[in-house]
Protein backbone atom coordinates (compact mmCIF):
# COMPACT_ATOMS: atom_id res chain seq x y z
CA UNK A 1 0.00 0.00 0.00
CA UNK A 2 0.93 3.67 -1.06
CA UNK A 3 0.74 6.55 0.93
CA UNK A 4 0.31 10.14 -1.47
CA UNK A 5 -0.16 13.78 -0.20
CA UNK A 6 -2.10 15.47 -2.61
CA UNK A 7 -2.08 19.28 -2.34
CA UNK A 8 -3.95 21.11 -4.76
CA UNK A 9 -1.55 24.24 -6.00
CA UNK A 10 -4.11 26.97 -6.98
CA UNK A 11 -5.66 26.95 -3.28
CA UNK A 12 -3.68 27.32 0.12
CA UNK A 13 -4.09 24.53 3.02
CA UNK A 14 -6.08 21.96 0.55
CA UNK A 15 -4.44 18.16 0.89
CA UNK A 16 -5.49 14.88 0.88
CA UNK A 17 -3.59 11.74 1.72
CA UNK A 18 -4.98 8.86 -0.72
CA UNK A 19 -3.75 5.30 0.34
CA UNK A 20 -4.00 3.14 -2.95
CA UNK A 21 -2.37 -0.58 -4.08
CA UNK A 22 0.76 -0.76 -5.89
CA UNK A 23 -0.62 -2.91 -8.09
CA UNK A 24 -3.66 -0.29 -9.29
CA UNK A 25 -2.76 2.32 -11.90
CA UNK A 26 -2.20 5.97 -12.13
CA UNK A 27 -5.59 5.95 -13.71
CA UNK A 28 -7.20 4.82 -10.42
CA UNK A 29 -5.04 7.53 -8.14
CA UNK A 30 -6.48 10.12 -10.52
CA UNK A 31 -10.04 9.23 -10.11
CA UNK A 32 -9.50 9.14 -6.12
CA UNK A 33 -7.90 12.50 -6.30
CA UNK A 34 -10.63 13.80 -8.54
CA UNK A 35 -13.48 12.21 -6.23
CA UNK A 36 -11.62 13.42 -3.42
CA UNK A 37 -12.43 16.89 -4.43
CA UNK A 38 -16.26 16.00 -5.12
CA UNK A 39 -15.49 16.86 -8.82
CA UNK A 40 -17.09 15.22 -11.80
CA UNK A 41 -14.16 13.32 -13.85
CA UNK A 42 -15.78 14.21 -17.41
CA UNK A 43 -11.84 16.12 -18.13
CA UNK A 44 -8.53 14.48 -19.39
CA UNK A 45 -5.51 14.60 -16.91
CA UNK A 46 -1.92 14.33 -16.77
CA UNK A 47 0.79 12.85 -14.45
CA UNK A 48 4.56 15.04 -15.13
CA UNK A 49 7.80 14.15 -13.36
CA UNK A 50 9.59 16.40 -12.50
CA UNK A 51 13.15 17.52 -15.13
CA UNK A 52 15.70 19.09 -13.95
CA UNK A 53 16.34 22.88 -15.51
CA UNK A 54 18.26 25.46 -15.05
CA UNK A 55 15.79 27.66 -13.74
CA UNK A 56 14.17 24.79 -11.60
CA UNK A 57 12.41 21.70 -12.74
CA UNK A 58 9.93 21.88 -16.03
CA UNK A 59 6.67 19.39 -15.17
CA UNK A 60 6.06 19.17 -19.57
CA UNK A 61 8.62 16.72 -20.38
CA UNK A 62 8.95 13.44 -22.33
CA UNK A 63 8.40 12.32 -18.44
CA UNK A 64 4.79 13.37 -18.91
CA UNK A 65 2.24 10.66 -19.29
CA UNK A 66 -1.52 10.98 -19.79
CA UNK A 67 -5.44 9.78 -19.11
CA UNK A 68 -6.38 7.21 -22.56
CA UNK A 69 -8.18 9.33 -25.03
CA UNK A 70 -5.76 12.02 -25.00
CA UNK A 71 -5.54 13.37 -28.55
CA UNK A 72 -2.84 15.49 -29.11
CA UNK A 73 -0.09 13.50 -26.89
CA UNK A 74 3.10 15.27 -27.69
CA UNK A 75 5.46 12.57 -26.05
CA UNK A 76 3.08 9.36 -27.24
CA UNK A 77 3.99 6.75 -24.10
CA UNK A 78 2.03 4.74 -21.83
CA UNK A 79 -1.07 5.88 -20.28
CA UNK A 80 -2.41 6.51 -16.81
CA UNK A 81 -4.26 3.31 -17.19
CA UNK A 82 -1.14 1.38 -18.16
CA UNK A 83 1.19 2.45 -15.48
CA UNK A 84 1.43 0.61 -12.12
CA UNK A 85 2.30 2.73 -8.82
CA UNK A 86 4.20 0.29 -8.23
CA UNK A 87 6.57 0.72 -11.41
CA UNK A 88 7.75 4.54 -10.15
CA UNK A 89 10.74 4.34 -8.64
CA UNK A 90 9.57 7.30 -5.80
CA UNK A 91 13.86 7.64 -4.49
CA UNK A 92 14.14 9.49 -8.01
CA UNK A 93 10.68 10.95 -8.12
CA UNK A 94 9.44 11.46 -4.74
CA UNK A 95 6.83 14.32 -6.45
CA UNK A 96 4.92 14.11 -9.49
CA UNK A 97 2.35 16.94 -11.04
CA UNK A 98 -0.97 15.91 -11.28
CA UNK A 99 -2.99 18.04 -13.63
CA UNK A 100 -6.71 17.59 -14.34
CA UNK A 101 -8.83 19.72 -16.69
CA UNK A 102 -6.41 21.45 -19.13
CA UNK A 103 -8.57 24.10 -19.81
CA UNK A 104 -9.08 25.13 -16.03
CA UNK A 105 -5.67 23.93 -15.20
CA UNK A 106 -6.42 22.30 -11.60
CA UNK A 107 -2.79 21.72 -10.73
CA UNK A 108 -1.88 18.73 -7.91
CA UNK A 109 1.37 17.93 -6.16
CA UNK A 110 1.62 14.45 -5.57
CA UNK A 111 4.06 13.44 -3.06
CA UNK A 112 5.03 9.99 -1.94
CA UNK A 113 4.74 9.34 1.90
CA UNK A 114 5.62 6.07 2.07
CA UNK A 115 4.35 2.44 2.04
CA UNK A 116 3.10 0.03 4.44
CA UNK A 117 1.57 -3.31 4.29
CA UNK A 118 -1.71 -4.15 4.26
CA UNK A 119 -3.12 -3.75 7.41
CA UNK A 120 -5.75 -6.88 8.87
CA UNK A 121 -8.76 -6.28 8.07
CA UNK A 122 -8.09 -3.88 5.36
CA UNK A 123 -10.65 -4.41 2.13
CA UNK A 124 -8.69 -4.26 -1.11
CA UNK A 125 -11.50 -3.29 -2.94
CA UNK A 126 -11.99 -0.22 -0.75
CA UNK A 127 -8.51 1.15 -1.74
CA UNK A 128 -7.87 3.83 -3.14
CA UNK A 129 -9.37 5.74 -0.41
CA UNK A 130 -8.70 8.97 1.69
CA UNK A 131 -6.99 8.66 4.80
CA UNK A 132 -6.93 12.33 5.83
CA UNK A 133 -7.74 16.00 4.22
CA UNK A 134 -7.51 19.45 5.35
CA UNK A 135 -8.96 22.36 3.11
CA UNK A 136 -12.23 23.01 1.67
CA UNK A 137 -12.00 21.80 -2.44
CA UNK A 138 -13.10 25.09 -4.75
CA UNK A 139 -15.89 24.37 -7.04
CA UNK A 140 -15.39 22.29 -10.43
CA UNK A 141 -17.52 25.09 -11.94
CA UNK A 142 -17.27 28.02 -10.45
CA UNK A 143 -19.75 30.70 -11.73
CA UNK A 144 -18.27 33.04 -14.35
CA UNK A 145 -18.00 36.68 -12.82
CA UNK A 146 -20.05 38.39 -15.71
CA UNK A 147 -22.55 35.78 -14.90
CA UNK A 148 -22.72 36.63 -11.00
CA UNK A 149 -22.28 40.30 -11.79
CA UNK A 150 -25.56 39.74 -13.97
CA UNK A 151 -27.53 37.45 -11.55
CA UNK A 152 -27.05 40.08 -9.06
CA UNK A 153 -28.29 43.09 -10.15
CA UNK A 154 -31.34 40.72 -11.78
CA UNK A 155 -32.11 39.34 -8.21
CA UNK A 156 -32.00 41.93 -5.51
CA UNK A 157 -34.67 40.89 -3.60
CA UNK A 158 -32.00 39.12 -0.89
CA UNK A 159 -31.74 42.82 0.92
CA UNK A 160 -34.29 43.48 3.21
CA UNK A 161 -33.65 47.30 4.62
CA UNK A 162 -35.37 46.39 7.90
CA UNK A 163 -33.70 43.27 8.38
CA UNK A 164 -30.34 43.04 11.05
CA UNK A 165 -28.99 40.17 8.75
CA UNK A 166 -28.85 41.88 5.82
CA UNK A 167 -27.72 45.07 6.88
CA UNK A 168 -25.04 43.15 8.57
CA UNK A 169 -23.93 41.15 5.38
CA UNK A 170 -24.57 44.20 3.52
CA UNK A 171 -22.12 45.95 6.04
CA UNK A 172 -19.08 42.93 5.37
CA UNK A 173 -19.39 43.48 1.98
Amino acid sequence: VYLFRVTYMNKELVWRDIVILGSQTFEDLAEAIINSMNWDNDHMHGFSFPEKQKKGYFYYSPYTFFADGWEDDPYPTYKSNQILICNIDYGLYSKLRFEFDFGDGHMFEVQFKGMRELQKGEIVRSLPKVLDQRGVAPEQYPPLEEEFEHEEHENKDWFHADCKSCQELKNQG
